[in-house]
């Protein structure tokens, strides 16, 4: 017997069944029951239903072809499991490192921007808590050889750039990133001069010092820029930025932090960004390439699969506004894992919560993770940090979540939740960034 034999069921059909099925007096509150038990509303705009059909993605083809760009372009399948690793001083945090590096990490994070304050003004007017002395940091741990990604402040950019200057040439070969931290709070500057300051310093202290080992092709004002001379490093990482937006009217407007929210404001910084250096010479097809996404993961297991892979198509197509020609399908995005409660009261439940998180990332697409440690037994042991590496191996090396890109294509629920974010993340996208 062939499928085709059977008469087609429609959704409004299954629907039916399921409404009469449930146990109520009248056909109003039945109707009722499954608008608000059934359809799960996570957020504004976004609604889950409790089965979907052809009939949800029949005018969705453009998912389809989004996949079909994207798995061609993506050279590998697979992501990177970062480790965190968190400076208060250096010698400890190389120690932590290759801890991490020798059992299973196959790159690091060094979180500098949590140093303890009130420390004496040093060199050049840098306060010594932003002063890093990068050579011990990195003491057998070579960006050539494998990612190292680093949480930044302006401020240590300089001396940053001074380790980097023992590599010469091969510079060029260095693998990681970098997220500034002025990249996550520079666009709420209340006044539009405080903005282009910042952009200003920040293009001086990467695209245009020509002392820097941080260099690549010339840019038409003469001078050169990080992005073109560092293919394998992205140096602007946006972390998430939550709490506002700017609608179509200019004005600033405050929400809960949904995933549209979230994920709009890190477009728009990036936008922003992008704009304020093309202001300053620095080409924006020289800086689109070098943007790449810091993600937080939460707990709604197809929720946080679908928010990747919106954030994926929608700059792909900011890329595509720009220039026709640029393909921005593989942007670097890097999801982290929370704990989902204090970690010392429930370490078992935080490690469940942080496995299906790293599930969500992985299905979602992401190219790095680092899963938070969830201190469990024997805190300060390592056993926590251990617990976290092993889930990103285990789903690699025993569950084979590394065998396809985009597992996610196809699902209809998947896709409709795809398509709704990133139609709630472009409709809060200001007018400004659309039309840049």
């Amino acid at each position: 017997m062939q499928f085709d034999e059977f008469t087609p069921i429609t959704k409004d059909e299954w629907k039916c069944l399921i409404v009469k099925s449930i146990k109520a007096e009248t056909e109003a509150e039945k109707i009722l029951f499954y608008e608000q038990k059934l359809v799960q509303k996570p957020e504004p705009g976004v609604e889950i239903h409790p089965f979907y059909t052809a009939e949800d993605v029949a005018e969705l083809d453009y998912l389809k072809g989004f996949h079909r760009l994207w798995t061609q372009t993506k050279k590998t399948t697979g992501w990177m499991n970062v480790a965190a690793v968190h400076v208060y001083d250096e010698k400890t945090a190389n120690a932590e490192a290759h801890e991490a590096l020798a059992r299973g990490a196959d790159a690091v994070e060094f979180n500098l921007w949590n140093r303890p304050g009130g420390k004496p003004m040093i060199e050049g007017g840098v306060t010594e808590e932003h002063f890093f002395d990068f050579t011990t940091l990195l003491e057998g741990i070579s960006p050539l050889q494998r990612p190292v990604y680093f949480q930044l402040r302006q401020s240590n950019l300089s001396n940053f750039g001074q380790y980097l200057e023992q590599f010469g040439g091969d510079v060029k070969n260095a693998m990681g990133g970098i997220t500034f931290l002025e990249t996550t709070t520079w666009h709420l500057a209340s006044e539009e001069n405080d903005k282009n300051e910042f952009a200003a310093a920040f293009q001086n202290s990467i695209f245009s010092n020509v002392k820097s080992p941080l260099l690549g092709k010339p840019v038409p004002t003469g001078r050169e820029g990080l992005g073109g001379g560092l293919p394998y490093f992205k140096p602007l990482l946006i972390e998430p930025v939550g709490g506002w937006f700017e609608d179509e009217d200019g004005a600033m407007e405050t929400f809960a932090l949904s995933q549209t929210v979230l994920l709009s404001n890190q477009l728009q910084a990036a936008i922003r960004l992008v704009e304020q250096l093309a202001e300053r010479g620095v080409p924006v097809t020289q800086t689109l390439p070098q943007v790449g996404f810091v993600v937080d993961m939460g707990n709604h297991y197809f929720l946080e699969i679908a928010k990747l892979r919106a954030l994926r198509l929608l700059w792909w197509q900011i890329g595509r506004l720009y220039d026709q020609n640029l393909n921005l399908v593989d942007v670097f995005i890097h999801a982290r894992t929370a704990n989902a409660v204090p970690p010392e009261k429930e370490p078992y439940q935080n490690l469940i919560s942080n496995t299906t998180q790293a599930m969500s990332a992985i299905v979602g697409g992401c190219d790095a993770l680092t899963v938070a440690s969830p201190p469990p037994v024997g805190e300060g042991s390592g056993m926590g940090l251990r617990v976290a590496r092993n889930v990103s191996a285990i789903l690699k090396e025993e569950s084979y979540f590394d065998k396809v890109t985009d597992m996610g294509a196809g699902s209809y629920l998947i896709e409709n939740l795809t398509h709704q974010l990133a139609k709630g993340i472009w409709e809060k996208l200001p007018f400004w960034a659309k039309n840049a």
